[in-house]
């Protein structure tokens, strides 16, 4: 695992076996998403950024995760900033308990029945369609629009976007096939003018790899550099939610939209519709004192 933040930590700390050996249940822990539930790299890798942080901290007072409770988790959650942060870094460390558990290792999670933290319900910006087409024309590359028409058309996660083949392509269907979150399958439809752009850098490309060349990172600073040009909300994850809002205003029906995007459950599908009913209400609505 790469712990180069944790090395450094061990260093400092005096209790050193019982780090070790909180680091070693995190590698296991690792190890088991992976072969189990088909941890993709962005997961690993957050997780990685994560938990280590919350073993160092408990190995500090001389406390192992086995022994750690309830008050070691929001302890450790208080000195977390930002309230998303402090609500993902729960996350990461309710899964591992609920982990510990189903393995025996111990009776019961401390994070049982625990609230996550509050987050605010904001309205999350987004691409408008008329803002998508116009980075659609500012891309410089047949490769870049079709990569931003890619994410619009199927709402694809980061990772399932860098990780295309040629041979999950079928043409005929329009359609891609990629694996998202737990090594489940999952196909996204394209339209013709993405299958335009795609066709068109493909003449000039000739995949070893992923269809695009790029990889992650690559595709984020792409997406980085046209935001600073456009001055366009204009990143992976805010093309997924124009398309699951977009989706949803459309008619397209929630369960629906909970399938193209694999989701678990509707709780994320449900937000975003929450959002479109707020745009609807206030698109209808009139101030009371406005002048006529």
């Amino acid at each position: 695992m790469r712990f180069e933040l944790t090395t450094l930590c061990l260093r400092s700390t005096s209790n050193e076996a019982t780090a070790v050996n909180n680091l070693k249940l995190v590698e296991n822990y690792v190890n088991s998403r992976k072969a189990e539930r088909g941890l993709t790299n962005w997961g690993e890798q957050w997780i990685e950024t994560t938990l280590p942080k919350f073993a160092i901290a408990l190995a500090r007072n001389g406390k192992s995760l086995l022994t750690a409770t309830r008050n070691d988790v929001r302890d450790f959650l208080s000195t977390v900033n930002g309230v998303w942060n402090r609500h993902s870094y729960f996350r990461v460390i309710r899964a591992f308990f609920n982990w510990l558990e189903r393995e025996g290792s111990i009776k019961i999670s401390p994070c049982h029945k625990m609230q996550a933290p509050k987050t605010p319900k904001l309205v999350m910006p987004r691409p408008t369609l008329p803002e998508i087409k116009k980075l659609v024309d500012v891309a410089p590359t047949a490769r870049d629009k079709a990569i931003i028409l890619m994410m619009v058309d199927t709402g694809f996660r980061k990772g399932e976007l860098a990780g295309i083949r040629l041979t999950d392509v079928n043409w005929e269907a329009r359609t891609i096939k990629v694996w998202g979150k737990g090594a489940k399958e999952r196909v996204g439809k394209f339209s013709d003018t993405t299958e335009r752009y795609l066709r068109e850098h493909l003449a000039s490309y000739r995949p070893n790899g992923n269809i695009w060349g790029l990889n992650y990172y690559g595709i984020a600073s792409m997406l980085s550099r046209l935001e600073k040009a456009t001055g366009i909300t204009c990143n992976p994850h805010s093309f997924r939610r124009a398309w699951a809002i977009e989706s949803i205003k459309s008619g397209v029906n929630l369960l629906d939209v909970q399938v193209l995007g694999g989701w678990d459950d509707l709780e994320m599908v449900k937000r975003y519709a929450r959002e479109v009913n707020s745009e609807d209400a206030i698109s209808r609505y009139r101030p009371l004192m406005q002048s006529t």
